[in-house]
């Protein structure tokens, strides 16, 4: 999803929420979006008028999942070792971006790069 940056509202329905905090899942569970921010989480929030509702009917969601251990900037299946070998800097920050977008579609919203062999990628 892109960066909403503006005010408007996006409101993700699904069957239910794990909010992390070690209670039950929340069913059903909602989580609004306001600009580019998590507003609230809830089972029955009330939705603005104007918002854009996305139903993910059976699916579960986890707002806010964080990757504490990434190394956005390597290829797959490549050891490290090998990075200093067969890779440049440029090579290094394309795969950082695919990376990047790949870790946020699994549904990480932010992550924790360990350290990139090539410094400023």
């Amino acid at each position: 999803m892109a960066a909403n940056s503006d005010n408007s509202v996006i409101v993700i329905r699904a069957a239910q929420l794990i909010d992390g905090k070690d209670a039950p899942p929340l069913r059903p569970g909602m989580v609004m979006i306001r600009g580019d921010k998590i507003e609230s989480v809830g089972k029955d929030l009330r939705i603005p008028k104007g918002a854009k509702v996305i139903n993910l009917a059976n699916a579960t969601l986890l707002p806010g999942l964080i990757d504490l251990h990434t190394h956005l900037t390597d290829e797959v299946g490549t050891h490290w070792e090998e990075v200093l070998l067969k890779t440049t800097p440029g090579r290094a920050a394309l795969f950082g971006g695919k990376n990047a977008r790949d870790t946020l579609m699994a549904g990480f919203t932010t992550c924790r790069d360990m350290g990139p062999t090539w410094p400023y990628t």
